[in-house]
């Protein structure tokens, strides 16, 4: 990550509760202790991180219920939460709930821009293996999201991860 004044850093995250980050401003050859981020957990922390045009980050993950708080308890629905980062990674806002469902449980969020810049994409894994993949878009850095859509089962995976080729394919 890169803040706004142009530091670099690494950062690490580790899930559960509460989610903790490790930093490294040297390239990783020292990083700091693992320090919890907030009062908040997930199962898998973060799932994706993204540059947004205001040079800030949003960082998306899931929780069912019994990581996001202490002494959480499993839930039937499957919650999926974005947060931000005003300051190259070094701190985190209060998550924001941007889905939540028992039907579908959407997780392990992937976002990836847009080749135009203009849109982010995000590929949800569908946790319980009764549907396909799912994904949701933003239109606004954020701001908003569509309603998740099922995806064809030849996009179907695990913690997508979404890279373009030299030759601009995703």
């Amino acid at each position: 990550m890169i803040d706004k004044q142009g530091k670099k850093r690494l950062i690490v995250f580790s899930g559960l509760y509460p989610i903790r980050m490790s930093v490294s401003e040297d390239d990783g050859v020292t990083w700091s202790e693992l320090k919890p981020i907030g009062d908040f957990g997930g199962i898998v922390a973060m799932g994706s991180v993204e540059r947004l045009k205001n040079g800030d980050y949003v960082a998306l993950f899931h929780d069912d219920g019994r990581f996001f708080r202490a002494n959480g308890k499993r839930t039937p629905e499957m919650t999926l939460y974005q947060t931000f980062s005003k300051n190259g990674g070094l701190s985190w806002s209060e998550p924001q709930q941007l889905f939540k469902s028992a039907e579908i449980h959407l997780c392990e969020p992937g976002v990836i821009r847009s080749p135009d810049g203009k849109q982010l994409a995000m590929l949800l894994r569908e946790n319980r293996r009764v549907r396909n993949s799912h994904v949701m878009f933003s239109n606004d850095e954020t701001r908003t999201w569509t309603a998740p859509r099922e995806l064809p089962g030849a996009l179907t995976g695990d913690r997508h991860t979404g890279k373009y080729a030299p030759d601009g394919r995703l």
